[in-house]
Parts: C-alpha cells; sequence; structure tokens
C-alpha cells in the first residue's frame, strides 16, 4: 500500500514537474498562454534606438534601462514607452504590439531643452547658400561680395568681390563636390552668371535669356541652361545644344527629365546626361507640370492648376493627392513628403511593415506652411510656419518648435541631425545660425 502511494505521487511529481519544465521552456522563448484565445501565443518584441544613447527609458511608467539600444519582450496590447534625460525635453508614444511582431522605434531623437545657437555672421547678409556636404555656407554680405565660411570653425574667404555698387548677387547653388559656385549678377534688367570654380571667377558668357540655370548633376563645372525654350550644357569654354522645345527640366544623380512641347501636347522625357538614351514616359495636354524625380527610378509630378500629384511607375498614372506646393523623396525611392498649404503628408509606395498607412497626415495647422525637409533619418521632418521651425515625426507625433525667428529663407540639418542651419532675421537684418541639436 505505502509502494503505491509513493508511485502514485511520483508519478504525480513527474507530471507536475514535467508541467512545470513546459511551461519553463515556452516562456524562455518567448510565449505565454493566453487565456482568452486558451492557447499559447509568442509575445512581441520592441526594439529601441535613440540619440543621445544615454537616456532613461519607461515601459508603461516602469523604468527598464538606462541606455539605449534596447530590445525588450512585451505582452501584445498597447503600450506607452517614455523616455527621458536631463536636459532634454521628454519623449514619449502609445504603440500596439502584436504577437510575434517586432516593432521597431528606432527614431527616437531627444532635443536638447536649451539649445546653444552660434553666429557665423552678424553685420547681415542678402542670401546664402549651404555645401551638400554640409562642412561650409557661401553667403553674399550686404556690399554683394560671396563669402566661404567653415561651419566647424567659421574660418571665412572672400571668393567674389562684386564689381559695380549696384549691382545684385545671388548665389544660385553649389556644384555637387561642394567645391564650386555658381552666382547670377543683375544690374537692372541686364542679368548675367558667373562660376567659381577652384575660387577662380568665369563669365558664362550666353547671348539669350536664361530662364534656368543649374549645375548637372555628378559634375563640378558644368551646367544645363534652358534659354528660349533650348535646353544647353555650358561650361567654361563650351556650349552645347541638348533639346529643343523645352519648357521645364529637372534631374536626379542618375537622369535629367524635360518637358517638351509638341504641338497641342506636352511629352515628359527621362534621358542620360549626354542625351543618347532617351524615353518619353507620357503625354499630357496642361502646360502647368512641375517634375518631382526620386532619387532612383521612381518619378512624380503635378499637373494643371489644381497641382495634382501623381505617380508614374512602369508607365502607370496614380493620384495621389492635390493642391500640392512641393515634394521631396527619401533616398531610397519608397516615400515622399507633400505639402499643401496647411498640410504635411507622407506617402509610402513600399514598406516592410504591413499595418503602415499608405497615405497619412503628419500634421495640419490653421496657418500657411512655407517650406518643409526630411531629417537625416527620414523618421522626422522640419517645417517652417512663418518664423517658426518645427521639428515632428512622421506619425505626428512629439512636435517641438525649434525657433521663432526664422527669416523667410530654405534652412537645413547637417548629417547625424547634429544641428539646424537657418536665416535669423531682425530688425530687417538677417544672419546666418547654426543650432546644436546633439549636445
Amino acid at each position: 500500500m505505502i509502494v503505491k502511494k509513493r508511485l502514485i505521487l511520483y508519478i504525480i511529481s513527474f507530471v507536475v514537474f514535467t508541467i512545470i519544465a513546459f511551461f519553463i521552456i515556452l516562456s524562455s522563448q518567448g510565449y505565454f498562454f493566453d487565456s482568452k484565445s486558451r492557447s499559447f501565443k509568442k509575445l512581441g518584441m520592441v526594439l529601441i534606438r535613440s540619440v543621445p544613447k544615454n537616456v532613461d527609458i519607461y515601459l508603461d511608467d516602469k523604468f527598464k534601462k538606462n541606455k539605449a539600444p534596447l530590445n525588450i519582450s512585451v505582452y501584445p496590447g498597447d503600450h506607452v514607452l517614455r523616455v527621458e534625460k536631463e536636459g532634454y525635453i521628454t519623449w514619449e508614444k502609445q504603440f500596439s504590439i502584436k504577437s510575434s511582431i517586432v516593432t521597431w522605434l528606432e527614431y527616437i531623437f531627444l532635443i536638447p531643452k536649451n539649445r546653444s545657437t552660434n553666429s557665423i555672421t552678424t553685420d547681415g547678409i542678402k542670401n546664402y547658400a549651404i555645401s551638400p556636404d554640409y562642412t561650409k555656407t557661401a553667403f553674399v554680405d550686404l556690399k554683394n561680395n560671396v563669402w566661404s565660411a567653415s561651419l566647424k570653425n567659421n574660418e571665412q574667404k572672400k571668393i567674389y568681390t562684386s564689381e559695380q555698387a549696384n549691382e545684385n548677387v545671388e548665389i544660385q547653388e553649389w556644384s555637387y563636390n561642394s567645391k564650386n559656385l555658381l552666382l547670377k549678377i543683375s544690374n537692372g534688367n541686364d542679368k548675367k552668371y558667373k562660376l567659381i570654380i577652384n575660387e577662380k571667377v568665369y563669365d558664362l558668357e550666353f547671348p539669350n535669356n536664361i530662364s534656368k540655370i543649374e549645375f548637372i548633376a555628378n559634375s563640378d563645372n558644368s551646367v544645363f541652361i534652358l534659354s528660349d525654350l533650348n535646353l544647353y550644357t555650358v561650361s567654361q569654354n563650351s556650349r552645347t545644344a541638348k533639346e529643343e522645345k523645352i519648357l521645364d527640366f529637372n534631374q536626379n544623380q542618375n537622369h535629367v527629365f524635360f518637358i517638351k512641347n509638341n504641338s497641342n501636347e506636352q511629352e515628359i522625357w527621362q534621358s542620360d546626361f549626354d542625351f543618347r538614351v532617351k524615353d518619353k514616359l507620357t503625354t499630357e495636354k496642361d502646360k502647368n507640370i512641375h517634375l518631382f524625380p526620386g532619387e532612383k527610378e521612381r518619378f512624380a509630378y503635378t499637373i494643371s492648376s489644381d497641382n495634382n500629384l501623381f505617380n508614374l511607375e512602369k508607365g502607370e498614372k496614380q493620384k495621389i493627392s492635390s493642391n500640392i506646393k512641393d515634394v521631396i523623396w527619401t533616398k531610397d525611392d519608397k516615400q515622399i513628403v507633400y505639402r499643401t498649404d496647411k498640410e504635411i503628408n507622407v506617402y509610402t509606395f513600399e514598406s516592410d511593415n504591413p499595418d503602415e498607412p499608405k497615405n497619412r497626415i503628419t500634421t495640419r495647422l490653421s496657418g500657411i506652411i512655407n517650406d518643409m525637409i526630411w531629417f537625416y533619418d527620414y523618421k522626422h521632418i522640419l517645417f517652417r510656419t512663418d518664423k517658426e521651425i518645427n521639428f515632428i515625426e512622421i506619425d505626428g507625433d512629439n512636435p517641438i518648435t525649434l525657433t521663432d525667428s526664422a527669416g523667410p529663407d530654405k534652412f537645413t540639418a547637417t548629417k547625424l541631425g547634429k544641428s539646424l542651419i537657418f536665416i535669423e532675421q531682425k530688425d530687417k537684418f538677417k544672419n546666418i545660425k547654426v543650432m546644436k541639436l546633439v549636445e
């Protein structure tokens, strides 16, 4: 009898041990028992990355760790993540976790509460441009002289001296190697252009009126010129006609796109930079066309007085939205950010997340949105309304006003989002400012 009781006890103990071991093994592999479905499900996971890395991380008000990156296994459902650091604006987001799904929160960017600002100029400027590599700026002083200034140490050098007191000098753009400049010189109705190559000034002699001019992509000394509906390539020593009846053009790193007037139709073409390999992409009746090529293969454009935005891919035209003022692509061509007068939207062409909406409103305002750019991580957007430059995530969360003294000029953020470069306007004087976003 005693032996039989011991045997039963051993069997029960073995069964209990086996069940416990089974649950431990499942738990170690990220499974839990869901009482509602009466089945085992796997935990979800959230992957957290932040700038800066030394931050306090709270999940549902419970402290987890004081440093990122961090991976946490989480029960399915709604959760709140909060990231804090002394001297920084707190970041917070509500998100949902699904069983067996990894949720990426790798774009957490904390903004300092007190942001130091350095002045590149103090005596006033007329206009400026930031080099593509974000290492320097060129600006025109109030006497129409052109200067180059290092953004690292503010070392300044005069690279062009104004020839006449009453002429107006504008910086058109930097070359793609961030070494040379294109200038527009106006004196009344007289306009001319100059190339500054290795700090030497060359006149761009051109007999006709120029309606558009810009450096050729990947070139440091040649430009496209659109003049009297003719498109030319021009350097300091040569001029070559490329296309006739051209209304406008745009380019990316691989191709030039142009609108060709053909009787009552407007043809949109894509070409290599030698204009030897050309493809007609589509035809439109309306002349009011603006081209927005992607960085790689995708292509978009607006048309008509309503500025209807279309995506053109593999010959198929798809309408995205209307009343569009500007379109900016990500480098991988998977998303665009576009704005109307009072809205900023993100449209996703391709995503690894099946739950990501195709078209989402990032922000809607009562005032006018004047300008916008992608932040370096393509998870945030910078935009200007009147004198404010604002910082916001692409889903509209965690909006922050960075400055309320910006002038009506272009602004940018340097590599890795370390600094914001903008024009500050006070008492009718404009000066270049650099605001540190990463301490």
